[in-house]
């Protein structure tokens, strides 16, 4: 027996290997008793980058990377390197409107739109779904579940949750994991094999201005270990055993960000 050192530089006593190794483990590790956290981007009106708000965040600027649920913020320095392991386009149900504290209700498989759906036209002049009975929006949702690869190989399972301009971000990534082939094999690549680096960019359109994600091929993992959670990740995505969380504000289902203003 010897003593272990954590990642931020605990010693943990030198106990019996049974018990390191042991089975009792206190909690469950099936994928559908937890919700995958969500990543999202903090904009300018974010509550917790307000020195004054019941949400701030200590560090939290606008731009920077959040798990809410976690309350973890990610510098803005340094690029997130994320291992993508699964995807769904789903129709997300809101209610309230944007901006004004709703929440997501409800999801379903893009091509299973609701019956009760129907199009309008809002009051800005641009067309939406909305549930009849409910008048709840439906806002259209592109999932990226994957995980977030720490310094020490470590990884956070996460979901990341494109609509409104981010679309098109998502399109491109999807564009890009599709090209590559396993060297030899000729066969494609899983999208679990490849990491990426995710970052924001700041975007303005007349007078409002938010951040969006910006991806980047960051090279073939070589890692086992990560690819093996890869894999078991993206198999129990495959087999609908994952489910994205949600925080208090709603943000985490699905839109962009409530805060974000398209």
């Amino acid at each position: 027996m010897s003593e272990l050192i954590t990642a931020d530089g605990e010693v943990l006593p030198a106990l019996s290997d049974e018990m390191y190794g042991s089975d009792v483990l206190g909690y469950s590790e099936k994928s559908d008793d937890s919700l995958i956290p969500v990543l999202s981007i903090l904009q300018d009106n974010s509550g917790e980058v307000k020195k004054k708000h019941e949400r701030y965040v200590e560090g939290a600027e606008a731009g920077m990377f959040i798990i809410r649920s976690l309350q973890t913020v990610f510098p803005l320095e340094k690029p997130i390197l994320f291992q993508p392991c699964g995807f769904s386009h789903m129709w997300v149900e809101w209610t309230g409107e944007p901006g004004e504290g709703g929440a997501p209700v409800a999801q379903f498989q893009f091509d299973e739109r609701p019956a009760s759906a129907g199009q309008i036209v809002s009051k800005d002049g641009k067309s939406e779904w909305r549930m009849i009975d409910t008048d709840n929006r439906l806002v259209e949702t592109r999932h990226h579940y994957g995980n977030i690869i720490g310094g020490e190989g470590d990884v956070t399972p996460v979901v990341i949750a494109m609509s409104g301009t981010n679309h098109s971000v998502s399109r491109q990534w999807t564009a890009l994991m599709k090209q590559f082939r396993v060297p030899k094999k000729n066969v494609k690549a899983p999208a679990f094999m490849r990491s990426y680096e995710l970052s924001t960019v700041f975007t303005q359109k007349g007078s409002q201005s938010w951040y969006k994600f910006k991806v980047k091929d960051a090279g073939w993992i070589t890692s086992r270990q990560l690819l093996e959670d890869g894999f078991a990740f993206a198999k129990a995505i495959a087999a609908n055993e994952v489910r994205a969380g949600s925080d208090k504000d709603g943000a985490d289902l699905g839109t962009e960000d409530e805060d974000s203003p398209i």
